[in-house]
């Protein structure tokens, strides 16, 4: 009798998904047991399941201080997946840029100027388009024809 009231129990909370707002702005990523099963884009809802299913929620644009306080960076994230990835999934990306300057640095290789940041992390292969300012997008370090 206890098993199944213990499956009866595990049966209702199961089927008590709760719906998750995905902001304007954001990304909703849903996991199940660990592994990304579903993404949006925001405005939108997610429906997630108790104890089963986590949701994560990725500012589609952001931006971050690097070197002391003397640059900030903004991007736009292009694949939340990848982002997700290479990103949440073993280190921040402060971290890991921080940790490219001065691997640099030791190879005698300054990174002195945002033009020069902004090329190094061009070509790291992030996941994620560089802008100068916010909805400015930048191509190989110069500002789309109209922004400043």
């Amino acid at each position: 009798m206890k098993i199944v009231t213990f499956l009866l129990a595990l049966l209702i909370l199961t089927g008590c998904a709760r719906n998750v707002d995905v902001p304007e702005g954001k990304y909703g990523l849903k996991f199940e047991l660990g592994k990304i099963e579903q993404i949006v884009s925001g405005p939108s809802k997610l429906q997630k399941k108790p104890f089963l299913e986590s949701v994560l929620l990725i500012n589609k644009r952001d931006s971050i201080i690097l070197g002391d306080g003397k640059f900030t960076i903004h991007y736009r994230v292009d694949d939340p997946k990848k982002y997700y990835i290479s990103v949440h999934g073993n280190m921040n990306l402060v971290a890991i840029i921080e940790k490219e300057i001065a691997t640099r640095s030791l190879k005698g290789e300054l990174v002195n100027s945002e033009d020069l940041l902004y090329k190094m992390i061009e070509n790291m292969g992030l996941p994620i388009t560089l802008e100068k300012a916010p909805n400015t997008v930048l191509k190989s370090g110069t500002p789309q024809s109209g922004a400043p």
